[in-house]
């Protein structure tokens, strides 16, 4: 196992002295970057956009990417949960609405109009 039960905390932030579970977790970081950067297309089927109009969690992860840090510092954990959860409505609100015509068109013609799949 490169991560032992019971291990907490950011070793970005606070390195371990153990060389041994230092490497452990370079060689888990390092996993799931190569994975990430090589087959995060094929974890996601393209119509989770086009069919089930969930576009909207583009949105949310942009959001959260550029205001978690902000959050993280100023909030109680359960504010920065309560954000993080609560921003999810507000950009099904916002962003929800589906694609523009033209785009939701292409994209059904690409899965060749096959919805049974």
């Amino acid at each position: 196992l490169l991560w032992q039960p019971g291990m907490s905390g950011r070793f970005d932030e606070s390195p371990p002295t153990d060389l041994n579970v230092r490497m452990r977790y370079y060689l888990l970081e390092f996993w799931f970057a190569l994975f990430f950067f090589t087959a995060v297309e094929r974890f996601v089927d393209e119509r989770i956009f086009s069919k089930d109009r969930l576009h909207y969690l583009g949105h949310w992860a942009l959001l959260i990417f550029l205001i978690h840090g902000f959050f993280r510092v100023l909030a109680t954990p359960l504010e920065y949960w309560c954000m993080l959860l609560g921003t999810i409505p507000l950009c099904k609100l916002m962003f929800g609405g589906g694609q523009p015509k033209a785009r939701r068109d292409a994209a059904s013609s690409n899965d060749g109009g096959n919805d049974s799949l």
